[in-house]
């Protein structure tokens, strides 16, 4: 689900978007369903009344945006590791959209010689709602692995998902269940803030520049 408008400000939509209004039936108030529809009919309104700029061309072939400075388009050469020893894994990559371009990146190492594990990207649905337990439960959903990229995008996002009737914070959220089929790889990617104390000890800090970095992160995947 798509992120609330950042031009509605009225609480509860702010924080929650407009499909927790739905799904609450929290219709009253300024931050309600049906302002939030009233205004949203507005904008939209008063858009169509205005002519469209003209668009330009689009180039025949755009690469995919990445964060500058940060994850380079193809995974590093010369990895050292030895070809799987206990095997190819099935593993799961959950993450946050906004994060997209690092988990396409993590993929991609992890698909290459001589890793050769099988890869599916499992975005965590924020916008719906989703508790983070209940992502990490289905991205790990007949995988091995499921490997949690770290980002400020990612610490905050709970704020408005934890279950908090079950007393879950992001840190119990990520920690392994005993007796659960898929283990659990918490990157932290680079420029990311400071973690909590337990997620600092037990993640890696994945540095695509780094190669020790990248050769712990295969390491805890096999």
């Amino acid at each position: 689900m798509p992120a609330p408008w950042t031009a509605f400000d009225d609480l509860p939509y702010a924080d929650s978007g407009i499909f927790h209004l739905m799904r609450r039936q929290v219709n009253e108030g300024p931050g309600g369903y049906y302002a939030t529809v009233r205004r949203t009919a507005e904008l939209v309104s008063a858009a169509i009344a205005q002519p469209l700029p003209a668009l330009s061309p689009i180039p025949e072939e755009q690469p995919l945006r990445r964060p500058t400075g940060q994850v380079p388009t193809t995974p590093p050469t010369g990895i050292k590791s030895e070809p799987g020893s206990k095997g190819a894994r099935k593993v799961a990559i959950s993450y946050v959209g906004a994060d997209q371009p690092w988990a396409e990146w993590i993929s991609h190492l992890l698909q290459s010689e001589p890793a050769n594990h099988e890869v599916s990207l499992i975005r965590w649905r924020v916008g719906a709602g989703e508790p983070l337990s209940q992502a990490i439960a289905r991205a790990g959903h007949g995988r091995k692995r499921v490997i949690a990229v770290l980002s400020d995008q990612y610490l905050t996002a709970p704020t408005r998902t934890l279950d908090t009737k079950e007393g879950e914070n992001i840190e119990t959220a990520l920690a392994d269940v005993p007796g659960a089929t898929a283990g659990i790889v918490k990157v932290r990617i680079a420029g990311s803030a400071h973690l909590p104390e337990t997620l600092e000890r037990t993640s890696i800090r994945l540095d695509p520049e780094d190669q020790q970095t990248i050769e712990r992160l295969l390491e805890a995947v096999r």
